[in-house]
């Protein structure tokens, strides 16, 4: 009797994103990653002239909370570093050491440890940059956008940038063509060499789950 191979189980992603563009585009990318994820917590914006600790007590914690009790077996917390005027890795520890102070505080000392915090530099659509070669295969791009971007998409103007390069008769809408972007974007394929660094970091970081 053949014995049955042993079935590797997928860590469980648990989201917590800033609107509903990344709560499309997220999953599909951890799902191209080999993993799985539950259905994403979504904010509907952010205060972005509050306080890091009324982020993090008010809008990110309560998601993460629910997160958890889905059985997710780390949490991403995913927000844009918007107009802000400070680093983005700067911002990411600043969300990340709070927050795990206030689900230690709250839960356990163990649920803490299962936090991760991704910043988008500076907002969705610096990541849907990444990969300039990917984005022109899609239809409603008109043009190849690698020099423009060069190689560095975060901190850019990327709203702008894509407006720019939509195809002739197609204006951009993000609620419309945001998502449809994103399946562009080869996060998967470990031969692109993704062009912002802040999606990167988050994509090596997920890969990296054990």
């Amino acid at each position: 009797m053949k014995s049955r191979p042993l079935v590797t189980r997928r860590p469980l992603i648990g989201l917590v994103v800033e609107g509903t563009i990344e709560y499309s585009a997220l999953p599909d990318f951890i799902r191209r990653l080999g993993l799985r994820a539950t259905r994403p917590a979504c904010l509907h914006g952010q205060p972005v002239e509050a306080p890091t600790e009324v982020l993090v007590s008010r809008h990110l914690a309560p998601h993460v909370r629910a997160q958890l009790l889905e059985g997710a077996d780390y949490v991403w917390i995913v927000i844009d570093l918007e107009s802000r005027r400070i680093d983005a890795d700067e911002f990411c520890a600043d969300v990340l050491g709070k927050l795990i102070k206030e689900i230690a505080r709250t839960e356990s000392d163990s649920a803490a440890r299962r936090l991760r915090v991704a910043i988008c530099d500076r907002t969705f659509e610096n990541w849907l940059l990444a990969d300039p070669k990917g984005l022109r295969r899609c239809k409603l791009i008109g043009r190849d956008l690698s020099k423009q971007v060069r190689c560095h998409a975060d901190g850019k103007d990327a709203i702008t940038i894509l407006k720019s390069a939509m195809s002739r008769g197609v204006r951009y809408h993000k609620p419309v063509h945001s998502s449809k972007l994103a399946r562009y974007i080869r996060v998967e394929d470990s031969n692109v060499k993704l062009c912002s660094e802040s999606l990167r970091t988050f994509v090596k970081a997920l890969c990296s789950i054990p």
